[in-house]
């Protein structure tokens, strides 16, 4: 707090004395440090930044799980004899399709990988959604306020205007000073 002169100056007993002031803008920045914001077109957005910290966050943990799912991919491809037969065929092709169908099992049998990408896959349609609505409700505010400029088109034609109507100063107000004559 800012001190102020006044409260240099000894109080008498029962007077009040001013131990501080605060500027207004100090006033309304503390307000708003915990203000909460009531208007119902608001919609809870999230930032694109809030997303890609979250997707980063799911990458990484997914790389977490990778020695795991890699682990189970050389179990799965040792069980199946696919090594074997890649060297007896020399078919880089199949052991390539038959990897990424080990890898795609290990993958879906790890309950981990599999809650997260599920929650994720969630999220990522949720947030689509959102998208998606928002949007619809732009399209139908804007068709809202042309279809409110057509009424007032038709309602200005309709009405009688009484912007065109021209008056006369009176001798009173012509002899004040231009910035404070009325309107007219």
């Amino acid at each position: 707090p800012v001190t102020s002169a006044a409260a240099k100056v000894p109080a008498a007993t029962g007077d009040v004395q001013v131990v501080g002031e605060r500027s207004w803008e100090q006033k309304n920045a503390e307000g708003r440090k915990n203000a909460v914001t009531l208007e119902p077109d608001t919609p809870r957005k999230r930032s694109r930044r809030q997303s890609e910290l979250l997707e980063e966050r799911v990458a990484k943990a997914r790389s977490k799980l990778d020695p795991a799912i890699d682990q189970r991919v050389k179990e799965l491809l040792q069980d199946e004899g696919a090594l074997e037969e890649w060297i007896r065929t020399n078919d880089h092709d199949e052991l390539a399709r038959r990897k990424a169908a080990a890898r795609q099992k290990a993958a879906a049998e790890h309950p981990q990988l599999r809650g997260l990408d599920k929650a994720f896959d969630d999220f990522t349609a949720a947030a689509k959604a959102r998208e998606t609505v928002w949007d619809e409700y732009r399209a139908a505010e804007d068709r809202e306020i042309a279809a409110e400029a057509a009424v007032n088109k038709e309602l200005g034609a309709l009405e009688p205007s009484t912007s065109c109507v021209k008056r006369e100063p009176t001798a009173a107000a012509a002899a004040l000073p231009t910035g404070m004559r009325p309107p007219g």
